[in-house]
């Protein structure tokens, strides 16, 4: 915990003290931004290093210690951890600020922190509500996804898991394997959603001179949503069940070495197609949307999920539960 609050304090100073972090990007984009020193850059990576090793200690430990608080012996015992699985979700991120009515960071040392594309998109649409002047704010748009979640969450603990165990003759009516493949899935729908929508926000701009409206957006953050509490919950479940006993705290230092790497290979994948692009006609990712080929790059990762999707078969196909003692009764992941 000492070490969490050294680096929070170090990324607060890295914030708040203009010495610590590059100046603000001008006004005119056309102009380049001054990127960081290499103390400002040092001191950083420093600050994210002190979270990383003190959150390494205590986040793998937190979910087993709560889950030995049931238990697991009765049926009522393991219809609460199975609740506390559903509601284990990580924090939701909401941007505020940082852009502007173009879509374009203003905070160049902050948009490397954030992922920005669906926000910059909304950006560029429509965001007024009727002939009214309220205007949707376009980082009110992720609360869709987290709303959406939450929904399912509690659909799923109250009715959808009673009726499905019914029907799968399991007890948590569907396996934490399953809904990691079904979080696959929707994963794809949701990044063929988002290309979609932006391919038809482009062309009414281009042949129709109109600005698409906001909602338009709302599918792939509801599928967005739906992927996150299918895959996260998933995760958390079988590295809790499935690891021997000895090991169930580094089965959960693993569902952050997951998301780490995650976060690494999406950052690679954008600066490769970033890079690709601008040797040939159009920058996909380029800063005006309306010039770029985003669509293009949403049908990139839907395509790298598909293939996600299949070698996730190719593992689970196989998978027995380490709880099934007998060979005839496997359920399939």
């Amino acid at each position: 915990m000492l070490l969490i609050n050294q680096g929070l304090m170090i990324l607060t100073m890295t914030a708040g003290i203009p010495q610590l972090h590059p100046r603000t990007c001008p006004p005119n984009h056309n102009q380049e931004c001054d990127g960081p020193t290499s103390t400002q850059f040092a001191i950083l990576i420093l600050g994210l290093v002190l979270m990383a090793i003190g959150t390494g200690g205590i986040r793998p430990c937190s979910i087993p210690f709560a889950i030995d608080q049931f238990d697991a012996t009765s049926a009522n015992g393991r219809q609460r951890i199975r609740t506390f699985f559903n509601w284990f979700l990580n924090k939701a991120t909401i941007i505020q600020g940082d852009l502007n009515e173009q879509g374009f960071s203003t905070n160049l040392w902050r948009r490397a922190q954030k992922s920005t594309l669906f926000i910059s998109q909304a950006l560029k649409m429509e965001r007024k509500i009727g002939g009214s002047n309220f205007v949707i704010p376009a980082a009110f748009m992720p609360v869709v996804s987290l709303v959406t979640g939450l929904t399912w969450l509690l659909l799923y603990n109250f009715y959808a898991q009673q009726a499905l165990a019914r029907v799968t003759k399991q007890e948590e009516g569907v396996t934490c394997l399953q809904k990691i493949i079904i979080g696959s899935i929707i994963s794809i729908l949701t990044m063929t959603s988002a290309a979609l929508v932006e391919g038809k926000r482009k062309d009414a701009v281009k042949y129709q001179n109109a600005t698409l409206s906001v909602l338009w957006l709302t599918p792939q953050y509801v599928f967005l949503g739906l992927c996150v509490a299918f895959t996260l919950v998933g995760h958390v479940e079988f590295y809790n069940r499935e690891s021997p006993v000895k090991f169930i705290c580094l089965g959960n230092a693993m569902i952050s070495l997951l998301l780490a790497s995650s976060n690494i290979f999406g950052s690679i994948i954008l600066s490769i197609v970033r890079k690709v692009t601008r040797r040939g006609k159009v920058d996909w990712l380029k800063h005006d949307l309306n010039l770029g080929h985003l669509d293009f790059y949403y049908y990139l990762i839907a395509a790298l999920a598909t293939m996600n999707l299949l070698y996730t078969f190719y593992c689970v196909r196989g998978y027995r539960y380490k709880r099934m003692a007998n060979p005839n009764t496997i359920t399939m992941p």
